[in-house]
């Protein structure tokens, strides 16, 4: 079963489709980079029916160097939405720019000068230096050129969304643009949140800009059933023994977890799995790299282990949702590991069940104060309450937004016909980001599996590259849609990243074409794509790339837990880039070139795969 991921309007019948991601670069922010959050909105009428998302970025604002290109400065005056300055009496427009973006003709020649014409241009003007006083000008919000070298990070929520808050010890600070050879300036970042119509997104995106993202409604397809499935087991006796007695051989290697991102928990027993790894898993990130204390984890911990007003028909073993459907495809997997060595957790996309919203929200809110932070190991800083009440404020102002996913989601059981999950690409890259983290600081590597597609994004979800986990991506089942078949020609997320990203993996369904699901394929020729086929019938209705996908990525998780080796801390960019390479590595060598059908060229051999 594969799903769709869509952005909708909600009266709109057709899918608004997104570009195609580019691999990500992680830019390096230094150790004493002034990281500036804030928030800010385009002139929109509050009283627009049409949704909000919010664009993140987080761009370089050392826009005194000279050495910055020209074009990357016309992007990000061109694509930053505006917000209004009125020109009070005694002030003029350049005085407004130094004072609120720190901007001037000679300290920042470059930028300044673009944004005279970016500002002539919104407001039809003749002369930008003859404006009269208390006239409103529409101003590109770009980030603040640094005033100062900083071990710390500061913050402020522009207009419209919070009231601007400074910390103290910077609120103080003028730089003396007369004179900014005596200022010290250190390489720096802003992270910037807009809230824009959903329409005007694709205005923002910065073209080639790694570090960027949105947060915005987004609808999960999920529900397809199939004809002629079988449900029987997948693996042979043979392959069988192989991986238990694998497993059972290891004493001392990792303890690899399998993340199933999916639109629900299937029952009471991966509910309380799911609650006690996401308070591990922060408790974990804030002790190692001193953040504190969380505002979400006595919310957390004030749910029992037990969805008690969830309706006992939705839950597993009823095979009522689309995770149950997946917990039972890994069934005859999971009782191969008699020692417990690959720990298994459901996140769902929504909070579509009483007691996942907080579990949500913690994931959002660490990935907040992780990407302002930017903590390393061993801890150089720490986040300070003033951190974490930023963190706090960005992560409630962007759950508001999309308050479908984080609040108010309903789960809907299976019923033969369409499936729809709402959820948010935000909470898919904050699933990513602190399972990065948590790999590190537990040493513990992470396979994250997607059982559904989604079309090309305008802001692709930011994942860190080169972490201590991988990825696997149905690569969906072929509708007979005009769109044609080749996930990678349609760019299909997150499918078509396994032809660019290290990281990756494509999983196939070897049994479609003969079980009434087809899966959709790609064009190998000249290309070296990790991809897997391996069977995706889960019972005698459902079947499809949805149960290929975690079977695929459990296997590779077990094959870690027998034969890898726990890595010393800290894991340094180098070892977890090798380490990425020798599991992709071990996916390409499955590859049998001389078979002509695809799926066969990908089948997964489970006998090379476990032969060490």
């Amino acid at each position: 079963m594969f799903s769709r991921l869509l952005v909708r309007h909600p009266q709109s019948k057709s899918p608004g489709h997104l570009q195609l991601f580019k691999r990500l670069i992680i830019l390096p922010f230094a150790a004493e980079a002034l990281i500036v959050a804030t928030f800010a909105s385009s002139q929109t009428p509050e009283t627009s029916r049409e949704p909000q998302v919010v664009i993140w970025r987080s761009i370089r604002n050392d826009f005194h160097n000279a050495d910055i290109p020209t074009t990357f400065i016309g992007h990000v005056v061109e694509k930053t939405p505006s917000t209004k300055l009125t020109v009070g009496p005694g002030e003029t427009i350049s005085g407004k720019l130094q004072k609120s973006f720190n901007i001037s003709s000679t300290w920042t020649p470059k930028i300044y000068q673009r944004m005279l014409s970016r500002i002539a241009e919104l407001n039809t003007l003749t002369d930008v230096n003859k404006v009269a006083q208390g006239t409103a000008l529409l101003v590109p919000n770009i980030p603040t050129v640094g005033r100062k070298q900083s071990t710390k990070p500061t913050s402020r929520l522009g207009p419209n969304v919070k009231t601007a808050l400074t910390w103290a010890d910077n609120a103080a600070l003028d730089m003396s643009l007369s004179n900014p050879s005596t200022a010290v300036v250190a390489p720096q970042e802003e992270i910037q949140y807009f809230s824009v119509p959903l329409s005007e997104a694709s205005k923002y995106y910065l073209p080639g800009y790694d570090i960027q993202g949105a947060s915005g409604p987004l609808k999960v397809y999920l529900s397809q059933e199939g004809t002629g499935n079988s449900a029987t087991g997948v693996l042979t006796d043979s392959e069988s023994n192989l991986i238990k007695a694998k497993l059972l051989a290891t004493r001392s290697g990792p303890k690899p977890v399998v993340v199933i991102v999916d639109d629900s928990t299937p029952d009471n027993q991966e509910y309380a799995a799911s609650k006690l790894f996401i308070i591990s898993l922060s408790k974990t990130i804030r002790d190692t790299y001193m953040l504190g204390d969380s505002p979400y984890i006595p919310e957390i911990e004030a749910f029992g282990d037990t969805m008690l007003s969830e309706n006992p028909d939705n839950l597993f073993p009823n095979l009522k949702t689309h995770s149950s459907l997946i917990k039972q495809s890994l069934v005859e997997f999971m009782a191969l590991d008699i020692g417990k060595k690959v720990t298994v957790v459901y996140i769902p996309l929504g909070a579509t069940q009483i007691g996942v919203a907080p579990l949500l929200k913690e994931l959002v809110y660490l990935s907040q104060l992780l990407k302002s932070i930017r903590p390393t190991l061993p801890p150089r800083i720490t986040a300070s309450q003033r951190d974490r009440e930023k963190a706090k404020e960005v992560t409630e102002a962007i759950l508001k937004v999309n308050s479908a996913t984080f609040q108010q989601g309903i789960l809907m059981p299976l019923n033969g016909g369409e499936l729809t999950v709402t959820t948010d690409s935000l909470l898919l890259e904050a699933i990513g980001i602190t399972l990065s983290y948590y790999a590190d600081a537990a040493r513990r590597p992470y396979w994250l599996s997607f059982s559904w597609t989604a079309p090309k994004f305008i802001f692709p979800t930011y994942f860190d590259a080169a972490t201590y986990g991988m990825k696997f991506a149905a690569a969906g089942n072929h509708n007979s849609s005009s769109e044609g078949t080749d996930f990678l020609q349609l760019g299909l997320e997150y499918a078509s990243r396994a032809a660019t990203s290290q990281d990756f993996v494509v999983v196939m369904n070897s049994t479609g074409i003969t079980t009434g699901c087809p899966s959709n394929l790609f064009s190998d020729e000249g290309l070296n794509v990790a991809s897997i086929s391996f069977p995706g019938n889960a019972t005698d209705r459902y079947c499809g790339t949805s149960f290929s996908t975690p079977r695929v990525a459990w296997l590779a998780a077990a094959r870690e837990a027998a034969f890898g080796q726990i890595l010393a801390s800290p894991i340094t960019p180098n070892e977890k880039l090798a380490w990425v390479c020798a599991q992709r590595a071990a996916i390409l060598a499955i590859k049998q070139a001389e078979q002509s059908n695809i799926l066969g060229r990908y089948r997964m051999d489970i006998q090379h795969y476990f032969a060490q």
